[in-house]
């Protein structure tokens, strides 16, 4: 007697539920560009959106599994104010009795190494008016923006304090322990103090400071007396 194997139908199983909010968000967006919904609507949005997931294949994101509703709650909330604000400096610019504010291309090194929180952070930083993302290094967590008032260093700091923010906003509504970790590694850096310290937070923090105490990058004497060094984000 056969005995069937159900352990090959895990993977695709999983592959199509990590798929499943992507094949819902093309078919809303097919919804969208019908402009009705009924049968005929829905059922090719369907066909069409399993098509493009099948033949442009792109590598699955590991979204966090966790999502706080207070820390979200106050995300939209601080996202509604820096649009409406850069709204109105936009506009600003746009009339007033001056020449044109100069633009400037500034690198943003993030903290988090997830790829979620750096495409969460870079749509944030597109919407908000007045700047764009024209390049995101994945390998090292870095966004270039696009600003379009830059002209000081300290408007140059302001804008990547507030991506920074940003980042900070969805590691504490969406993002892991570790992308947490990593950003309150860097708060602690600066002199400020750390976010987001439940319990179960501290205790992961702590076992990931012992980790990286341990791992620390050491130097290795080569045999022509150079030296090289494991660099931090691969931890």
């Amino acid at each position: 007697m056969k005995v069937k194997d159900v352990s090959a139908r895990k993977p695709r199983r999983h592959a199509i539920l990590v798929q499943l909010p992507l094949l819902l968000a093309l078919v809303a967006f097919w919804l969208v560009l019908w402009g009705h919904v009924d049968v005929i609507s829905v059922v090719t949005g369907i066909i069409f959106s399993v098509i493009i997931v099948e033949v442009f294949y792109l590598p699955a994101v590991d979204l966090s599994g966790r999502i706080n509703l207070w820390w979200t709650l106050v995300f939209f909330v601080k996202f509604l104010y820096r649009l409406v604000s850069a709204s109105l400096i936009v506009a600003w610019l746009a009339f007033r009795p001056a020449k044109p504010p100069l633009g400037s291309v500034v690198s943003v090194q993030l903290r988090t190494r997830s790829d979620f929180v750096l495409t969460l952070t870079a749509e944030v930083n597109m919407l908000i008016p007045g700047s764009m993302v024209v390049e995101v290094d994945r390998m090292h967590s870095v966004l270039y923006l696009h600003v379009l008032d830059a002209s000081t260093d300290e408007a140059v700091e302001s804008v990547k304090a507030l991506a920074l923010d940003v980042e900070e906003g969805l590691a504490l509504a969406l993002g892991t322990r570790d992308d947490l970790w990593r950003v309150n590694r860097d708060r602690v850096r600066r002199g400020l103090g750390p976010i987001g310290q439940s319990p179960a937070q501290k205790k992961h923090e702590g076992i990931r400071d012992k980790q990286f105490a341990h791992d620390m990058p050491v130097f290795i004497e080569g045999a022509a007396g150079s030296r090289s060094t494991a660099p931090e984000g691969n931890k």
